[in-house]
């Protein structure tokens, strides 16, 4: 056991250093709304989703150490439909840090031609970082005489989200500011930084019942100049089943499965590592429900 969290300390501060802070979804084609706040307001109606991850399965026999991550999202537009809010709770723990982000959104659509539209969206809230040396009994050694750490500062992001007919692009910042912490060893290190999300694909419609959608994101992190790639491909029948497959370089290959039924969608994803994390995968479930109440806001139709 101490063994292990000796470990969970050494993967905490890779895990800062590689500036992963930022929750990882896989299902994010199923709700974009974590990635962009242009998002806001998409479908038309209340749109409530919640989605629960869990990586690493297997790799600590007493699941202290994998990442878990807990988010709800909401959003709506409002009876002028160019415009919508929403609110993001977001929950991330990691070996002995855990991070609680609580977000309120807002997003302005206009109509550039007949087919096609521009979103801008802003987020703002604030988050807590804490990190909780307790577990570790080595209150011997002074590095961790102080038994946790934490921090509170304000989140502000943006982003912008240009469709046109079935084709779209979308860049999101979610943090602007880095912020500090002090770890154990009294080293300052970033809890969140400039994350830029970059996002495109398109909507093939191949008949009434099949649509296939291809994507790719981009994630950059200035902080290390660290980059992460995904391609994705997602295949729609009959607005009731999807089935995806994504590619995280040298990271996952990722399967997605979505099942709606009316208003109420079941999404799942299951990652397999193909880097150097030896585990069973990692786990991913979305609950989402859309409460209909007649507004007809700018829908973007690339995303289910």
């Amino acid at each position: 056991m101490v063994r292990n969290l000796l470990f969970a300390v050494l993967l905490l501060l890779t895990y800062t250093t590689q500036a992963q802070h930022l929750p990882l979804y896989s299902q994010y084609m199923l709700n974009p709304l974590v990635l962009n706040p242009a998002y806001t307001g998409a479908r038309e109606g209340l749109a409530t989703v919640v989605q629960y991850r869990k990586q690493w399965i297997g790799f600590d026999p007493d699941e202290d150490i994998s990442p878990k991550t807990l988010s709800f999202t909401i959003d709506s537009p409002l009876r002028n439909k160019r415009l919508a809010i929403g609110t993001i709770a977001i929950i991330d723990h990691f070996a002995l840090t855990r991070h609680m982000d609580q977000l309120a959104l807002f997003s302005y659509k206009s109509r550039l031609g007949k087919l096609s539209t521009l979103s801008i969206g802003v987020q703002a809230g604030y988050l807590f970082a804490r990190t909780d040396y307790s577990s570790l009994n080595m209150s011997d050694d002074e590095a961790f005489n102080n038994n946790y750490s934490s921090q509170v500062a304000p989140k502000i992001g943006g982003g912008a989200l240009l469709q046109v007919s079935k084709f779209f692009v979308g860049v999101s910042m979610p943090q602007i500011f880095i912020y500090k912490q002090k770890n154990a060893l009294g080293k300052k290190d970033a809890i969140y930084g400039n994350l830029i999300y970059v996002h495109t694909g398109y909507n093939f419609q191949v008949s009434n019942n099949l649509h296939i959608r291809p994507s790719v994101l981009a994630r950059y992190f200035d902080y290390n100049y660290a980059t992460s790639i995904d391609v994705n491909t997602m295949v729609d029948w009959k607005q009731n089943l999807s089935l995806g497959i994504s590619y995280r370089n040298k990271n996952a290959l990722i399967a997605i499965a979505e099942l709606k039924m009316n208003q109420l969608s079941i999404g799942y994803a299951y990652d397999y590592s193909l880097n150097q994390i030896r585990s069973n995968g990692s786990h991913e479930i979305l609950l989402k429900y859309i409460f209909r109440y007649g507004i007809k806001a700018t829908d973007i139709k690339t995303f289910r």
